[in-house]
């Protein structure tokens, strides 16, 4: 057995997996780079703003600000090419990712030396592919939790020193300017390090309050900004986002964003209890059952991840099947490590504080609007524990009885959550199965002659091919499907948001005002390498070459 970092990994397969999680990271790379929805563009919008004025003069009420001064610097060294600086970003994130799970591993291998700890914890972190594809995106997700993993890991598995502390700290604070919701966690901290001090070991509670009013420097850009803007002396964010979120989530399941051409981009999964009630406080004094009913989902809600991609590009459930038997795997996993840490009494301080941080956050995250990315920091938190269900596995493979047992329960673990899964998405009112299976619509076929439009826009220069942008003169109604752009040969283009080829295009109707994106190689128009086409141009090349595009309306 030879030793990877400072566990017992064979270094062939650490590198065997470490290919397909590269090869998985590359896969949403591309499927990503070219494309951005929602957030995604808020998120870049905020870091120009940044580029442009600096930290001390930004207007952006909903979003703190060091996630997008990390994309701005980012930009500065693509040359503001948005594909490169995605690239770049999504590098980044996958390599704190990759981090992230070694530095869990090393603690974890540290307080239960034993061989398959590290090497579940290796597979199932960096073999996830929710969490690779939320790397490849604007969106804060995945440093918010790996920094809060690296907080919390840093404060109560490593000694007692500054430095120790100040990274702690650091790291938390980051966290926090990230994604506002980490903010949970200052509590969980501090009663964790009051714990610390009393039980374990003393600290210089004296430096620790100086490293962290020095590294509170982090939210002055902030709290100036809010203070400049709204006159709100708050260092997050102006909105008061959780009455919004309490308010939803009294009313819905859980929520996600769609992509898809012909659905509405919110997916809404509906209480099926109807209630007149505001708030899911409401819920908790005046319909107890129906709250309990309701957190309940929205808790289980952010165990069951459904579809891979957080902009759900497709309801086809064979595209989330191998990632969801993993994930289910995988909780089930952490159950029996969470059985095997309590009945061998453990009781250790360092997993004790990644579970009672977990268990915090989960019931405060349950009283909230969830989606599927909510439950990264529970993934991530949990992971030692992952390692001592295996662990328990090992030392009972010789027995035949326990295994099959313990195999059955699994089989029955992963259909229940697949039969949860499948009702809650029958709750959201659009993931109708009967309909995607069979593909039952009322068909109506509208045809769109490029030769006819005339708003059109030159976007971007690829190598051999340009990208232009077609804004229809009628606007393309929302509830459609099928859609297909055939070039003036008769050869249909290929529907591809990244843009990874000639001849593709892409309906870009989460935009605004929505359009087509359309790839034509320069040996087609005539263009040069560098040439930016004129509207004029562009309008007088589809009237000479008859492209045409079609698509079906749902009734």
């Amino acid at each position: 057995m030879r030793r990877y970092n400072n566990f017992p990994i064979n270094v062939y397969l650490f590198l065997l997996i470490q290919i397909f999680s590269i090869t998985i990271f590359i896969h949403f790379l591309k499927q990503n780079m070219n494309v951005n929805y929602y957030d995604e563009n808020e998120y870049i919008a905020f870091s120009k703003q940044i580029l442009e004025h600096g930290i001390f003069d930004f207007q952006e009420p909903l979003r703190t600000y060091f996630y997008p001064l990390i994309i701005s610097l980012f930009n500065m060294f693509s040359g503001e090419n948005l594909v490169y600086s995605k690239i770049i970003t999504s590098v980044f994130q996958y390599s704190v990712l990759i981090i992230t799970i070694i530095f869990l591993a090393n603690l974890s291998y540290k307080k239960f030396p034993y061989k398959s700890v590290p090497t579940i914890i290796i597979l199932f972190g960096l073999l996830n592919p929710y969490l690779i594809q939320a790397s490849t995106l604007f969106l804060t997700d995945i440093l918010a939790t790996c920094f809060i993993v690296f907080s919390l890991g840093l404060m109560s598995f490593n000694n007692n020193r500054n430095v120790t502390y100040m990274s702690s700290v650091f790291f938390l604070f980051a966290s926090i300017m990230i994604r506002p919701s980490s903010s949970i966690f200052i509590p969980v901290y501090i009663f964790i390090l009051i714990v610390k001090h009393i039980k374990i070991e003393k600290i210089k509670m004296g430096n620790f309050l100086i490293i962290s009013f020095l590294l509170a420097f982090i939210f002055i850009p902030q709290l100036y900004n809010n203070v400049k803007n709204y006159n709100d002396w708050t260092p997050l964010i102006h909105k008061n986002l959780y009455e919004t979120q309490s308010s939803w989530a009294a009313d819905y399941l859980k929520y996600g964003t769609v992509v898809i051409d012909g659905v509405d981009p919110k997916l809404f999964y509906i209480n099926p209890i109807e209630s007149d009630k505001e708030t899911i406080y409401d819920l908790l004094f005046l319909e107890p059952i129906n709250f309990l009913f309701v957190y309940f989902i929205h808790i289980i809600g952010i165990l069951d991840w459904g579809f891979v991609d957080t902009y759900i590009n497709s309801f086809d459930i064979t595209s989330r099947l191998v990632a969801s038997i993993l994930l289910y795997i995988y909780w089930f996993l952490v159950i029996l490590g969470l059985k095997n840490y309590f009945s061998s009494k453990l009781n250790n301080f360092s997993m004790n504080a990644l579970l009672f941080s977990t268990i915090i956050y989960v019931l405060f995250i349950g009283t909230t609007l969830v989606e599927s990315r909510f439950g990264y920091p529970v993934f991530m938190l949990l992971l030692p524990f992952t390692g001592l269900g295996a662990h328990w596995i090992t030392t009972r493979i010789s027995f035949k009885i326990t295994m099959i047992k313990t195999l059955i329960w699994m089989i029955i673990f992963i259909i229940s959550f697949f039969i949860f899964s499948i009702w809650l998405d029958f709750q959201t009112k659009q993931v109708d199965w009967e309909k995607i299976i069979e593909n039952q619509y009322d068909n109506e076929v509208e045809t769109v002659n490029f030769s006819d439009e005339i708003n059109w826009s030159f976007v971007m220069n690829y190598k051999d091919f340009k990208i232009v942008r077609l804004i229809p003169n009628s606007p393309i109604p929302i509830n459609i499907t099928n859609m297909m752009v055939i070039d003036s040969n008769g050869i249909e283009l290929n529907h591809d948001d990244s843009f990874e080829e000639p001849h593709s295009f892409s309906y870009r109707f989460w935009e605004n005002p929505s359009g087509v994106l359309i790839s034509v190689p320069n040996t087609v128009t005539g263009w040069g390498e560098s040439e930016s086409p004129t509207p004029d141009q562009i309008m007088t090349f589809f009237k000479k070459n008859k492209y045409q595009m079609t698509f079906t309306l749902i009734k």
